[in-house]
């Protein structure tokens, strides 16, 4: 919760560390970027990250609770599956899913909802802004993401920004997303249509 009201969350941790069973990330929340922790190279903030949703990847992941695989990459036909248990107020699992052959899409369970918040963030590597991995808002976190100070547009916006100005987007086939351009776009996974959330659509 801290992040998403708008205060700076810092954590004795690299972006979005695995922290094992019994292990516990030292962190706190600062009212603002001006806490002596935001100023503390041993520690990580969000503060670093324009988009507040992008910002969330950087929270401590914990292996109990979000499984042991955060990243997940899939050829043609491929599928995998996650568990996510005993999440408390405020925690967060980030799962970086990477398709090599055709569009990656995710599907929650039934039932699998209750009091939960679903937020993706979705780009091809040709149109992020990479500058290398590394500390500060112009650098990316971890290899192959965008840099900290990437923008993110609303998936089921009808146009987006290009070197010629806003353009209007092509027509999708599922949902209220529109058809996949892969400019990095974010949205809300909406449990109550359920079905496949596919690369470019809103679910």
């Amino acid at each position: 919760m801290c992040i998403k009201n708008d205060y700076t969350f810092c954590v004795q941790a690299t972006d979005g560390q695995v922290f094992g069973p019994g292990e516990k990330p030292v962190a706190t929340c600062c009212k603002d970027s001006t806490c002596a922790q935001a100023s503390d190279q041993s520690y990580t903030c969000s503060d670093t990250y324009f988009d507040q949703d992008y910002g969330l990847t950087m929270c401590p992941q914990r292996q109990n609770k979000c499984g042991e695989k955060q990243e997940i990459e899939l050829e043609e036909g491929d599928t995998e599956t996650v568990e996510v248990t005993g999440l408390e107020v405020g925690e967060t699992c980030t799962y970086k899913i990477k398709s090599n052959c055709g569009s990656p899409a995710f599907k929650l369970q039934d039932g699998a909802t209750d009091g939960l918040e679903f937020t993706f963030l979705e780009f091809e590597d040709a149109e992020a802004k990479e500058t290398g991995k590394g500390k500060g808002k112009n650098k990316s976190p971890k290899d192959g993401m965008p840099s900290r100070d990437q923008t993110f547009s609303d998936s089921d916006a009808d146009e987006e920004e290009s070197a010629d100005g806003l353009i209007k987007k092509p027509d999708g086939n599922q949902g209220k997303g529109k058809g996949a351009t892969g400019k990095p776009t974010k949205g809300r996974y909406d449990p109550t249509i359920g079905g496949y959330k596919t690369f470019g659509t809103d679910g």
